[in-house]
């Protein structure tokens, strides 16, 4: 009995004075699921504490499809040169927060690691052309956001040579982009179904190539829309059959006929931005 009882202290001693593994020893799996709620500040500070922890988060950004960096709190371009030579296989790129930082150099550099874009969304940058040119060989992309830009018809009129796809598109704020230019990108898309424009002199090209090229098409928002246009929207009531929403930023007593007659072929008018529309599956 006695020997049964000095057994039973030993093994619970040697239990006892078992190491406990630390929170930087965790397997992959168990920390690809803690990866979710961390920031990527977090990350790459977590990145600092040690070798396994290097390796932990740049097996997690090599793996990585979506960055935001809005969303991510990323501050700085030192930070941004660990994303650069590790995410290659992005899927959606959000840079909306307008981040002096972001150069035409940076901006190129990420996207041309990223051939599979399907999401690109750029706003209140000082990024001109040159950085965006290497989207032009993303053929995948299906979301296209240029939110106040220095963009002009050339840009798209190169994106229409060699994108076919897209599903959205937004380009309001974009004061130097023309009806013309926009209708040229526009006319290429058959899958369409998203379009926010900058407020235009005259919308009838875009209307007309929706018309035209986009059976699948079904929401249009249309900032300061002018009266000469009413034609447009009634063309595009009657001739899209997929169309739902119509939003104008401004409604005026001269579109009475016209807001009677687009409502009548069972489409909405709304002063609402974006609204009811289910957008693309990653945009979220």
């Amino acid at each position: 009995m006695e020997e049964h009882r000095n057994k039973k202290r030993k093994l619970q001693d040697k239990v006892g004075r078992a190491r406990i593994p630390s929170f930087t020893e965790l397997p992959f799996d168990v920390f690809d699921k803690i990866v979710d709620y961390l920031t990527l500040q977090e990350l790459l500070a977590f990145r600092s504490i040690s070798k396994y922890c290097f390796g932990l988060v740049d097996c997690s950004l090599r793996a990585r499809e979506v960055l935001d960096v809005d969303k991510e709190k990323i501050c700085c371009a030192t930070h941004f040169q660990v994303i650069l030579l590790l995410c290659r296989r992005l899927r959606k790129i959000s840079l909306m927060n307008g981040a002096k930082w972001l150069t035409d150099d940076i901006c190129a550099d990420l996207i041309r690691n990223n051939p599979r874009l399907e999401i690109f969304e750029l706003g209140f940058t000082k990024i001109t052309t040159k950085g965006l040119e290497p989207l032009i060989n993303c053929e995948k992309l299906a979301v296209l956001t240029l939110y106040c830009m220095n963009i002009r018809d050339d840009f798209l009129e190169a994106m229409s040579r060699t994108h076919k796809n897209l599903v959205e598109i937004n380009l309001t704020l974009n004061d130097d982009l023309t009806g013309k230019g926009i209708a040229t990108l526009v006319a290429k898309q058959p899958r369409l179904r998203f379009l926010a424009i900058p407020d235009l002199n005259n919308n009838d090209p875009i209307a007309k190539a929706i018309i035209k090229n986009c059976p699948d098409f079904r929401c249009i928002y249309l900032p300061n829309h002018h009266i000469g246009s009413d034609k447009a929207l009634e063309k595009m009531a009657k001739l899209c059959p997929k169309l739902e929403v119509i939003s104008l930023s401004e409604h005026s007593k001269h579109y009475e006929h016209t807001m009677r007659y687009v409502e009548s072929k069972g489409v909405k008018l709304t002063q609402d931005y974006f609204v009811d529309y289910e957008f693309y599956k990653l945009k979220n």
